[in-house]
């Protein structure tokens, strides 16, 4: 299934039989929608842990297109199908997406200017590595894993280099990747060189210290 269809399939059941009423110009919540990935993928940022994506968006449109009213649930159902993309696309997201929507009298009609930032920001867990030295949540997408305080699970232990390994999801699954780390990473008990797929159950060992991710 397109991305672009995913994101109708998404909204469709929200938007259908008022979509036309609320948006009284050309632009439409699944257009926007996509218009706001687009905004998305062209400011990715690289990270030495793989792209990064904002989370922020700020758009502003011409009077003719603003809703006379726009439900509670809408704006809401269009971040979550965009922060839905960047996962889908194995991109990193600090925080939830957050969008507004502003009138601006000086942009003509139907014009739509969009504007991101990045913010820290509470995330739901999506998976947890369990140990013998303590279980670990698994929020970030493209977490990284190591002994340093900074790293996204902080697992204080010598046989950990201080950036050890990335875990990150994308549409095809979930997989980690060794960070050029001094003790090597095993996936169920096979060192690994590169990117390998991680299952719900899979055993994950760095160093010699072995967990079982677990997906929530």
């Amino acid at each position: 299934m397109s991305l672009a269809r995913d994101i109708e399939r998404r909204l469709e059941n929200l938007v259908e039989g008022f979509a036309g009423k609320v948006f009284r110009g050309a632009l439409h919540p699944v257009e926007l929608t996509s218009r706001l990935i687009r905004e998305a993928d062209l400011a990715l940022m690289s990270t030495e842990i793989g792209p990064m994506a904002p989370n922020v968006f700020e758009v502003r449109i011409g009077p003719s297109a603003v809703p006379d009213e726009v439900p509670d649930t809408l704006l809401p159902e269009i971040a979550g199908a965009v922060f839905d993309s960047a996962k889908n696309h194995g991109w990193r997201l600090q925080g939830p997406v957050q969008l507004t929507l502003l009138e601006d009298d000086s942009l003509g009609a139907g014009a739509l200017v969009c504007s991101t930032s990045v913010e820290e920001g509470p995330l739901d867990v999506w998976a947890t590595i369990e140990g013998k030295v303590g279980t670990f949540e698994i929020r970030h997408n493209r977490t990284l894993v190591g002994r340093n305080a900074h790293a996204d699970i902080h697992i204080p232990q010598p046989y950990l280099s201080r950036q050890h390994a990335v875990i990150w999801r994308d549409s095809g699954g979930m997989h980690i990747e060794d960070f050029r780390s001094a003790n090597g990473t095993k996936v169920d008990g096979v060192p690994i060189d590169k990117p390998a797929d991680l299952s719900s159950g899979s055993v994950v060992t760095f160093g010699n210290a072995s967990f079982t991710i677990r997906s929530v």
